[in-house]
Parts: C-alpha cells; structure tokens; sequence
C-alpha cells in the first residue's frame, strides 16, 4: 500500500492570490470567528446513478482504476519559498510494508500553484470565509482542482497518526442531506496532513459527526482529494451512514463501479480469499499486508490490520470499509475488527505426501444459520406495489414485556435461489433497543419519513445500490433476523421455500396486484413457527399493528 513516485501529482491554484495552507474533514469547531454557517448549494447538478459508467471529464480525469493513489497520508504542495524552490512534502511517514510519499512534488512558480476550472462556483456567491459552497458531488467531478470549496457530509473513517492525530479522513453525503442524490460520487478523501484549522478541531474528528469542511480541491495520483484544511465546524452527530452492498469485481481495479464510489463506506458479503498475497502494486513495498478476494478487489491495511493473516480458500462473511485508489489499484479499507466478520481460519493445507490430492468437498450451498430464541418477530413485509415498487418496508416487532437490546441483530433480505443474504442491516444502526411492544421499520425513504411519532425507521437509501427504492426481491424469496452469533431469531419465507430463512410451510400468493397490500403477521404477536399459518395479505400498515379483519 504505498506510492509510486512515476506519475506527479498536479495542484492548481486556490481562489485568490494567497495560498492558504488547511487540513479536511472533521467534527469539531469553524476557525474563523467562532462557526460560521452556511447553506450548502441544494441545486447541484445530480451525478450520474446508473453505477455503470463515468461521465464526461470525470472520465478523462481518473480512466478505470487509473493513476496513483494516496498513501501514508496524502501530500501537498509545496507552499511559499523562493521562486524555484521546494520544501519535502508532507505526505505522510513511511511504514513498513505501507505506502510511501513520493520523493518530490512539482510546484507551479515560485512554489505557488494555479487554479483549475472552477465549474459551477464560477457563478456562485462565495462563504463568508471566501469558498465556494459546494457538495461533495461538485468537488468529486465538476469543480477543478486548486479551489477553495466548503462541503458538508458525514465523517466515515479516521486515520490517526501515532499521537493520535488525524491523518486521514473520509467524508460522505449522509443520506437525510437535502443535496443527497445517491451514492455515486458522494464520497470524498480528505488530507489532514496539512491543515491550518485550529487543532483542536481537527483532533476532534471522530466518525459519525456531520461537519462542514472548508478546503481546497486535488488530485493526487488520480484520486480527486481535499487538502489544505482551512476550516471544519462540526454539526453534531448525524444520521448512521450505513454500508453500501457491492459486489466485489465492480468495485475492484477497474471495476464498472470504483472511480463512482471511491471513499465510499461499502460492504461485501461471503468474500473468499483468492490470494493471500497478491503482487505489490506500482510503488508498493512487501510485504504489502493486503490480500485479494474473489472478484479480484484487495483488502488493506492502511486503516486497521486484519490479524492473523487470510489464507488462501478462507471466507469472510461480512467485509467492511472504506474504498481506496492507491498505487493504481482500488482496495477495501477496513476501520476496526468490528467491520471483519470471519470464521475460524481454516488450518492451513497437509504436507504434500505424493498420490493424487483428495477431491474438493461437493458444494452443499449455503448452510442455513442455526435456530436461536430471541422475542423480536419480523412482522410485516410489504415487498410488491402495484407499478413500480417504491414502498416497501419489512416491519419488526417486540412482543414482549421489557426492552430488547439491538447490539448484533441483524435484518437480512434472503435471496430464493441460493439462500445466500442479498441486503444486511444492523437494527443497532436504527435504535440502541426496541421498547416493549415497539415497532421498528427498514423501508423506503418515504414510507420511514411517514412513520408513527417514536416509531424508529431505516431509510433503504442508506444503503441503496439505486435511487428506485426498489430493493426487496419479488420473490420466491425471504427476510430474516439472525443474532450476532448468527442464530435464526425469526424469518418468512414467500411465494416459495427458502431453507433456513422460513418458518414451517412458506406464505404462498402474489399481492401488488389489485390493490396495495402487505405479508402481515396476523393478529401482531401470533407466532406458530409456521409462514403460511401466521402471515395474511392486508392493507399496509408500517410501524402500527396490521388490520387483519
């Protein structure tokens, strides 16, 4: 994971004739007279949603998974001095099997560099501290690099130093933004290296917090950064910023999707090791600490270390993290153990003894996940709409006297044909519990913006792969709720069988049809074990007890 020193980067010159040196993203205090707010832009140019393709000078800008990337921690400018003179960057300290600045930095004359295309802040009325507001959207694709922008988002990973500085930040559009068009090109890396905001603000950046950082736009060996902190006011804690599911090969070197959801908070499911140590990427040094996952994506370490080592043929169920180009290639940054689920690693293969090796085992498909007692009840899923499906919810239910912690219980949307989870959410990610007799619900952004006063809600958005809403297969498929240790709590299966999703026989029909209607538990606490005793077809009813007569 470090930097090649074959390509340069560029920096171009920020609004104005002084050159103001700045950090990025955080949570903590604006520097300039004690907070200064502004409304971000909310008329910006949506980006493209497809996932599929990159538009217009973003293309000739990055290529697919082309140039260097960030490393250590991402370099700057030189900045003052004689005319034709340069100060070492700042790019971060090397570290063994890291990345590693580059040995030099161009800089433009004297020292100082020129601003790039400021795009759409060409017409734009300037912050009271003299930046552009903009969104992350604009600093990503439309707004050249050596700008002075302020952007808003969520602060989705922390890279410290060993004081425990920031180093490193990613900052996201959060979903309940009003200038939240969707997940491509809505994530931003961001070099605290260099900052002139007050300390404390930049030490207190912590994940979770909604800031508003003001900074001055880069591309640093094809990753489009911010740089030159100048500003961070925090605007307290946000809404969560849940994962994005992505497929692996999409998101890999290259992928249809990497440059579209660089720094973006992704997760990939029942990921297998493919190579344990794959080649050192362009100015990398081994040992690299990264290992490459089917579908060709690599993991890294430049946020946290995965210990002990994958091998080769090991499963992760669940990979967490931040995504990342560096050194050409476009890598899964892990934050903490919380984001790597693994099983117990494997051992490693016998001594070759000669003869023939033993045959592979016969592929058994997914193994269902063993039953366990738990009083949460999946009990309303409204999966199919008349037209197109831009309502759907899965309702949660505790039946019982006392409150229910909601640490490690997870809703999965369960695909028919493999039985393999095709969506995840963490219901802590909703609410610490779910009081007695409480309703949670994981819907569309419309249906969870109507629930009931107190009824917690996940708006799908969160973690949408499209801006349709449309993100409950149609079935024959299955939701479930499964506990941290990953025991069934309680599941339907509908219109066909999904083994170790469904209870008992499973709830047979086709709703959507004539008339709106959800697969509701009938009455609310009923619970025989049985999908097609306890669940009817009625009138949607989220976050409240079905109508059932």
């Amino acid at each position: 994971m470090s930097v090649s020193a074959r390509l340069k980067p560029v920096f171009l010159r920020p609004f104005g004739a002084t050159l103001l040196v700045g950090l990025a993203v955080g949570c903590a205090e604006r520097s300039s007279g004690g907070g200064v707010d502004f409304v971000v832009d909310a008329g910006a140019r949506a980006p493209d949603q497809g996932g599929s393709s990159i538009n217009g000078p973003f293309d000739a800008m990055f290529g697919e998974g082309g140039g260097e990337p960030p490393v250590g921690g991402m370099a700057r400018p030189p900045v003052g001095g004689s005319a034709g003179g340069e100060e070492p960057p700042v790019g971060g300290e090397p570290e063994p099997g890291g990345d590693e600045p580059p040995p030099e930095l161009d800089a433009g004359a004297g020292g100082v560099p020129a601003m790039g295309d400021p795009g759409p802040c060409a017409d734009r009325a300037p912050d009271a501290l003299g930046a552009c507001p903009a969104t992350i959207y604009e600093a990503r694709q439309d707004i050249g690099i050596g700008n002075r922008v302020s952007v808003t988002g969520v602060v989705t990973a922390v890279r410290r130093t060993g004081d425990g500085e920031p180093r490193n930040v990613t900052l996201q559009v959060g979903t309940d933004q009003g200038d939240y068009f969707g997940p491509n090109f809505g994530a931003i890396w961001v070099f605290t290296g260099d900052a002139t905001a007050p300390a404390e603000s930049i030490g207190a950046l912590r994940e979770g917090d909604r800031v508003i950082v003001t900074a001055t736009t880069n591309d640093f060996f094809g990753q489009r950064q911010l740089m030159l902190v100048e500003a961070v006011s925090s605007l307290g804690a946000a809404a969560p910023v849940v994962p994005l599911p992505v497929d692996p090969a999409e998101v890999a070197t290259g992928g249809a999707r990497a440059a579209a959801l660089e720094g973006t908070l992704v997760e990939v499911y029942d990921a297998t090791v493919a190579n344990p140590t794959p080649p050192a990427g362009e100015g990398d040094r081994e040992p690299t600490r990264e290992f490459e996952i089917e579908g060709g994506l690599r993991v890294d370490d430049f946020l946290y270390r995965i210990e002990p080592d994958a091998v080769a043929g090991e499963l992760f169920p669940r990979l967490t993290g931040v995504l990342r180009l560096a050194n050409n290639l476009s890598k899964l940054e892990p934050r903490t153990a919380a984001d790597v689920e693994r099983r117990d690693t494997p051992p490693p293969p016998p001594a070759d003894m000669g003869g023939d090796p033993p045959p592979p085992p016969a592929d058994m498909g997914v193994p269902p996940p063993p039953v366990g007692d738990g009083p949460l009840l999946v009990t309303e899923v409204d999966y199919d709409q008349m037209g197109t499906d831009t309502a759907e919810f899965i309702e949660i239910h505790n039946p019982g006297d006392a409150p229910v912690a909601l640490a490690g219980v997870e809703l999965q949307l369960v695909n028919g044909a493999d039985a393999a989870p095709y969506r995840r959410f963490a219901l802590s990610d909703v609410a610490a519990s779910l009081p007695a007799g409480g309703f949670l619900v994981v819907g569309a952004k419309a249906v969870v913006d109507a629930l009931p006063a107190g009824v917690p809600g996940l708006p799908f958005n969160a973690a949408v792969v499209d801006l349709n809403n449309s993100q409950v297969q149609n079935g024959p498929d299955a939701v479930r709720l499964v506990n941290g240790a990953g025991s069934l709590i309680d599941g339907l299966a509908y219109e066909g069988e999904v083994p170790g999703a469904g209870e008992g026989d499973f709830l047979s029909g086709d709703p959507g049809n004539e008339r709106p209607q959800s697969a509701s538990r009938c009455p609310v606490d009923r619970d025989s074990n049985d999908n097609a005793t306890d669940f009817r077809y009625v009138t949607p009813s989220p976050g409240l007890a079905s109508i059932c007569d």
